[in-house]
């Protein structure tokens, strides 16, 4: 048996370190039609997440609903520059809701307490939901963040297109140079004007549609102007008046902030002084039940 096993083992290990030498080893099909195409690289198997994408995206608009998420999540995620599409963000939202359905159970079924099995139900199914629910509220957080910090650099912006605009540049030409040079959300933004003009749109279609995306009046009012550009012959000054609109908006607004958050130290203080004053009235209160009830 040892004298036709080893010829065997001894072919299968020849053939082995022949296959994995270059000038041995015979290319793939894909490696072979691969030179002769202009495209990419061919993909022997669509990959899992591309497969279940679609299906994902379906469910998660479903239960989105159930959230009262109205707006598409496209749209959601263009406004934040969100790296992921609307197919792989609903896949990882409810591959992580499966998969803490998965521990949830298992937790469940090791756990030494016995649970009512109404408990049990709400725990299981109640994970997954939370899971779900917490994807959607840090877009929606994100988004709400991005908005304050595009609120907060417009004037100065708004100020260095004026700027730009009298030096003689397009809106074009200065919208991609503070994109170029700028960091955050609103450079984002330009960006994304300056890619949608080379992609042949027009230039205030562009622009409109940053403001339909981006819920900030300032935003709005500053496109309004923008829009302007071979209408007018002092672009630059329309702007730079803008400009200072929406920096005694952006003020006036900080100090509604500042109010509010001034108000707001006052409810602890105002609940620790009446704590120990309820403390105080509820002694004689007490004593005075006492002598009625003795009485």
């Amino acid at each position: 048996m040892s004298r036709i096993a080893s010829p065997v083992l001894l072919w299968c290990g020849v053939a082995l370190v022949l296959s994995s030498l270059g000038p041995v080893r015979r290319p793939t099909l894909r490696a072979r039609l691969q030179p002769h195409l202009g495209t990419g690289p061919i993909e022997a198997s669509v990959p899992l997440r591309r497969r279940l994408a679609p299906l994902s995206l379906v469910i998660g608009e479903h239960l989105g609903r159930g959230l009262r998420m109205t707006e598409p999540l496209e749209r959601r995620l263009r406004r934040v520059h969100h790296p992921l599409d609307p197919g792989a963000f609903r896949f990882r939202q409810l591959g992580q809701a499966a998969a803490s359905l998965g521990i949830a159970g298992a937790l469940v079924s090791v756990s030494p307490v016995a649970f009512h099995p109404l408990v049990t139900l709400a725990l299981v199914l109640g994970t997954p939901a939370v899971v779900f629910a917490a994807h959607e509220h840090l877009l929606a957080d994100l988004e709400r963040r991005q908005t304050r910090q595009v609120t907060r650099e417009l004037p100065t912006v708004a100020e260095q297109l004026g700027m730009l605009l009298a030096s003689g540049r397009s809106v074009g030409a200065a919208i991609a140079h503070l994109g170029r040079r700028g960091h955050g959300p609103l450079a984002e933004d330009l960006r994304q004007v300056t890619r949608r003009a080379q992609q042949g749109v027009d230039e205030r279609t562009a622009l409109r549609e940053w403001a339909d995306l981006r819920p900030c009046p300032g935003v709005a009012h500053l496109v309004g102007v923008l829009t302007l550009a071979g209408e007018t012959t002092d672009l630059d000054r329309l702007v730079e008046q803008e400009a200072d609109a929406i920096r005694a908006e952006a003020h006036r607004e900080l100090l509604a902030d500042l109010e509010r958050r001034s108000q707001q130290v006052w409810v602890p203080v105002t609940v620790a002084t009446l704590l120990p004053g309820s403390l105080l009235l509820l002694v004689p209160f007490l004593d005075a039940l006492r002598l009625f009830a003795g009485a």
